[in-house]
């Protein structure tokens, strides 16, 4: 998921537009918010994009969050995981 989130900031539009499809399939599966949040709790590793990385899974992160919590499209499981680990991800 690293390389697909990375290819969404590429100067290449058409390494963008797949990855961008990529992420909207994936946006669909269980588990998804909680490996985005993975992202976010991951101290960076020195690699050369992981702030735009991690800066790119928050934002599809909150997006996520906003359009699927409220409609009941994220499990029970999924909100329980982001619920506990949402906190001392941001701490």
């Amino acid at each position: 998921m690293e390389k697909i989130l990375l290819a969404t900031l590429s100067n290449d539009a058409v390494e963008r537009k797949t990855a961008t499809a990529q992420i909207e399939q994936l946006s669909t599966q269980e588990g998804y918010c909680t490996r985005l949040l993975h992202f976010l709790s991951t101290k960076p590793s020195g690699a050369e994009h992981t702030k735009d990385i991690r800066q790119m899974a928050s934002i599809l992160f909150k997006n996520a969050v906003r359009q699927r919590w409220f409609k009941n499209q994220i499990s029970t499981s999924e909100r329980k995981m982001v619920q506990d680990n949402l906190l001392p991800t941001l701490t």
